[in-house]
């Protein structure tokens, strides 16, 4: 999946468009699916 990223602290352009792993829940947890993200 895609994700919006900041690695260090800075202006908006520190922010990065990457691949990261599908996250996976642990025992006792559920993965919600959300159909509308929001950004601020």
């Amino acid at each position: 999946m895609k994700a919006i990223r900041q690695s260090e602290f800075g202006p908006a352009e520190s922010l990065r468009y990457e691949d990261v792993p599908d996250p996976e829940p642990a025992e006792g947890q559920v993965l919600l699916q959300s159909k509308l993200p929001a950004y601020i």
